[in-house]
């Protein structure tokens, strides 16, 4: 299969994962964006000599939420705090990443301390593995300061998380050309809705075939039925052997994603021919439900007591009411962490690598 040869240093993560994935042609979405406005914030506020998150983004015109404002606060305090009033490098054209491997781009790192052995990424979103990336970037600030060994830091802004990854010379250039070297055979993973062959790699087609010749004849199941599944043949006989029952979660998962293509596909349609009818697919009536508005509900939450309505409400994340606190509060009061409670979170099933 046709594979990437020229590679930025962020596609890494996903090259691992799968060597035949490549970029996809749509526009960065939402999310991207939003990281790529906070990383250009928590820079100029680093550069700045008040550090003021606010003023950095009034200069560059952008608009920060709250929560924006929060996140980029806390980097903006963690870099600080990691340079020890040593030099914080945030220009462009000094954080260029020269790693020195062929096929491998040159690209731009977020934020380096120098005298402190540490180059800072800023992460927005999910917490996603981010290794190969870091070893890239490490790899290029050993070969610019002369040195054997280099520190990556992860900032995950939004979960105000910190990873630190340490690598030598030798780590960083094996894991990076692991990658690059690596045979060009395409696997099902968590990247395969980024990619851009995601529609026609034959591995995927291959699967769903597979699906739909496993499931032949199978009924959908009600939610009653999924309880019960030492009830069910099919399902007990996948249980007998965890890699076969693996193989067959996986295939389902990739021809339930062609399944959501082809009913965004039907919808589109409908909604150009302005129809609730095609074939057999049918539109249900757009239901209404009504709501007592944030402004009515603040308008009587005196009358009605506040305990009460914050009980129909319900909790509130400790990081939201982090996030509350510091904006109104700022550093002068800490915040009451001894308070939070801890809620149980149902545990997520997910399948390794081979």
């Amino acid at each position: 299969m046709k594979t990437l040869t020229e590679i930025r240093p962020s596609q890494l993560p996903s090259l691992e994962s799968c060597r035949c994935w490549l970029p996809n042609d749509e526009p960065a979405g939402e999310a991207a964006q939003r990281g790529t406005k906070l990383d250009s914030i928590i820079r100029e506020a680093l550069a700045r000599p008040d550090k003021s998150v606010t003023k950095a983004a009034g200069a560059l015109g952008a608009t920060l939420k709250d929560n924006d404002e929060v996140a980029c606060r806390w980097a903006v305090q963690h870099v600080l705090q990691l340079a020890e009033d040593t030099v914080i490098i945030t220009r462009e054209d000094e954080l260029r990443a020269e790693h020195g491997i062929d096929s491998l781009k040159v690209g731009t790192m977020d934020t380096l301390i120098p005298e402190r052995g540490i180059l800072i990424d800023y992460k927005s979103g999910q917490i996603r593995d981010y290794r190969a990336q870091m070893a890239a970037y490490a790899l290029a600030c050993m070969n610019a300061y002369f040195v054997d060994e280099w520190t990556a830091v992860l900032l995950y802004i939004d979960q105000e998380e910190t990873t630190y990854m340490t690598f030598t010379r030798a780590e960083a250039e094996r894991l990076v050309r692991g990658i690059i070297d690596a045979p060009a055979e395409p696997h099902a993973c968590d990247k395969c809705s980024w990619c851009g062959r995601k529609d026609d790699c034959p591995l995927r087609l291959q699967m769903v075939e597979q699906a739909k010749k496993e499931t032949e004849g199978l009924k959908k199941l009600t939610d009653k039925e999924k309880e019960l599944p030492e009830k069910i043949t099919f399902v007990t006989e996948l249980l007998k052997d965890p890699d076969k029952a693996a193989q067959f979660v996986e295939m389902a998962a990739v021809a339930s994603s062609y399944a959501d293509a082809v009913k965004n596909g039907i919808r589109a349609k409908m909604a150009e021919q302005k129809v609730d009818k095609i074939g057999r697919f049918k539109l249900s009536k757009p239901g209404v439900s009504k709501v007592a508005p944030e402004t009515l509900v603040g308008q009587y939450i005196g009358d009605f007591g506040h305990m009460r309505v914050l009980h129909a409400y319900g909790s509130m994340s400790a990081k939201t009411f982090t996030e509350m606190w510091k904006l109104h509060y700022g550093d002068s009061k800490p915040v009451p962490e001894d308070k939070f409670e801890e809620k149980p979170t149902a545990q997520r099933l997910s399948i390794s690598k081979k």
